[in-house]
């Protein structure tokens, strides 16, 4: 499934019903450089993570969450060494890469 997923709900109106506070170990990779980050926030729809690197809204990445496959993510926003991820996929699709840890989240 190589479909940006689209919902009528705005980023921040998801954002703020759905993202779980966690404390988890990520990967990202950017134009094939990997850096290791920490994810703070995480929803079927995207991830809040901690990455002390200077990178613009609007590039695409992928995210790697604990030993789980990567994720194909656009950088929503960016404020203090935080980044909004935005995943590329249907909250069913990542609730399936993200297995138990998916099965945690809501998808409403």
């Amino acid at each position: 499934m190589n479909m940006l997923y689209k919902t009528n709900k705005s980023y921040d109106e998801r954002r703020k019903i759905l993202r779980q506070t966690v404390l988890l170990k990520g990967c990202i990779s950017v134009s094939n450089f990997n850096f290791d980050a920490v994810v703070y926030g995480l929803s079927l729809y995207g991830a809040k993570i901690k990455l002390e690197l200077p990178i613009n809204v609007g590039t695409l990445l992928k995210i790697r969450i604990k030993d789980k496959p990567y994720i194909p993510a656009r950088i929503a926003w960016t404020k203090d060494g935080f980044l909004g991820l935005e995943f590329r996929r249907s909250p069913e699709h990542i609730k399936s890469i993200l297995g138990n840890l998916g099965e945690k989240l809501d998808l409403a």
